[in-house]
């Protein structure tokens, strides 16, 4: 074998060419190794929530392009605070708190912030397609975003995202939370004694009160809102006998048709959207 001074250039030439691409196969598959089948890094891949933020958590907010909305952990179980602490569903904020404590980050995408409306991740503050979610006080606040039935994430404030392993339940709208009630359990329709117009001494006819619970047994509550200022003399008095008395409120003065119910605590604060041939039923009892 030649010593090392006896090799020509051009063998040395080789040589160095070749510990070169020795070095740039080794530097290769170290990168691919932390790479996903995607060709996406998964580098630096998380668990977005720690189970113990979960478990004690009892406000997630909520922010879309159209607004905010949060859900709020009560003795009494989850409400909407901005719909006048109207229930929500409990297995579907189950849903998420179980899918918040098992979702992970698997592969990076872009970190272009020009290009994250295209996965959902736009800022909702700034019209952006994206849904903030936060937990309690917490700083931490991530971006959730969907696209082609895939959920993407990044955190607030930062151009890095990052496509999740798992789902989320729709986030882009309060509504999809709410549990709606049945406006006539709500009201005990069966348990009604009698019903007179609020301002009359005497009770409807009783044919009049017979046509009103059947419009009150047919209404579908088609959204919720915190009770708002209304004029309480487009009223109901509802009379359950030795139980007291509630009022079914009519309110049309501040958009769409809406119903409250004064006297019953557990719904006190709450306004239910009706829909418009309903609203006309009710409104014809106040008609001169």
């Amino acid at each position: 074998m030649k010593a090392l001074g006896q090799i020509s250039p051009r063998m040395r030439f080789f040589m160095a060419l070749g510990a070169a691409l020795f070095l740039a196969l080794v530097s290769g598959i170290a990168s691919l190794s932390d790479r996903g089948t995607s060709g996406y890094e998964t580098g630096g891949a998380f668990s977005i929530y720690a189970a113990s933020e979960i478990d004690a958590a009892k406000l997630i907010r909520i922010e879309i392009t159209e607004g905010s909305y949060s859900l709020k952990r009560t003795d009494a179980g989850w409400v909407m605070p901005e719909a006048g602490n109207a229930k929500v569903s409990a297995a579907k904020v189950n849903t998420l708190l179980n899918t918040l404590s098992s979702i992970q980050t698997v592969s990076r995408r872009t970190a272009l912030a020009a290009r994250l409306d295209t996965l959902g991740l736009g800022d909702p503050g700034a019209g952006g397609f994206g849904a903030t979610l936060s937990l309690d006080s917490a700083d931490a606040v991530m971006v959730f975003g969907v696209k082609n039935g895939r959920q993407y994430v990044r955190r607030a404030g930062e151009p890095q995202s990052w496509i999740a392993d798992e789902l989320l339940p729709p986030l882009h709208g309060a509504r999809y939370w709410l549990d709606l009630p049945d406006l006539e359990s709500v009201l005990r329709l069966a348990d009604i004694s009698s019903i007179r117009v609020l301002g009359d001494d005497d009770d409807m006819p009783e044919e009049d009160q017979a046509f009103l619970i059947s419009v009150l047994k047919d209404i579908e509550i088609a959204d919720v809102r915190a009770r708002s200022a209304n004029a309480v003399s487009t009223a109901f008095a509802l009379s359950y006998g030795n139980d007291g008395e509630a009022r079914l409120i009519l309110n049309q003065e501040s958009g769409g048709d809406w119903v409250s119910i004064a006297g019953m605590d557990e719904v006190a604060g709450t306004e239910f959207r009706i829909d418009a041939l309903s609203a006309s039923d009710l409104a014809s009892f106040f008609e001169d």
